[in-house]
């Protein structure tokens, strides 16, 4: 009768302890694949930024450079002069437009990655308790083997009449 119980148990444990692994396993595949996702969309927004920022300096330093062009050209005519600064202020206007729509997309960018960054967190504490249960539950087979093995070389007399019987 014991036997049975104690097989139940053990049973049972086994079953968990599998169970409990095919969810970590899930788990850290999961948690790889965020990871990899979150690292390539890392890469890509780093270098889509940096492709921005030095389009833009190259943009307002070409600007900066008409602009001292138009200064040293006074020979041109008063009307010509003031419609040639008038498209200049016109194109930086643009220009200053687009670079906030480019930091606003910034702003956004990086508050993603800082959502993302608490969601690893989050994974890794997950992982963390996960990897804690595993431990525990190698301990728990662990003691249910050693005490089936103690019963099993102590030959129990209950155990060897139930035998026996059966």
């Amino acid at each position: 009768m014991n036997l049975d119980k104690t097989n139940q148990v053990v049973e049972a444990s086994a079953s968990f302890c599998k169970e409990m692994t095919k969810k970590f396993d899930k788990l850290i595949n999961d948690a790889r694949y965020f990871m990899r996702t979150f690292h390539n969309s890392f890469e890509t927004n780093t270098a889509n930024a940096n492709t921005l920022i030095s389009s833009l300096g190259s943009a307002l330093h070409t600007e900066k450079d008409k602009l001292e062009e138009v200064g040293t050209g006074i020979q041109f005519d008063n009307s010509e002069l003031n419609s040639s600064i008038s498209s200049k202020i016109d194109k930086l206007h643009e220009d200053l437009e687009m670079e906030n729509k480019i930091m606003d997309q910034m702003i956004v960018k990086t508050e993603n990655v800082k959502v993302l960054t608490v969601k690893m967190e989050q994974a890794e504490k997950q992982i963390n308790t996960l990897l804690f249960e595993k431990v525990v539950m190698k301990s728990c087979v662990a003691d249910v083997n050693a005490l089936l093995s103690d019963i099993i070389e102590n030959r129990d007399s209950l155990i060897t009449i139930t035998i026996k019987s059966i």
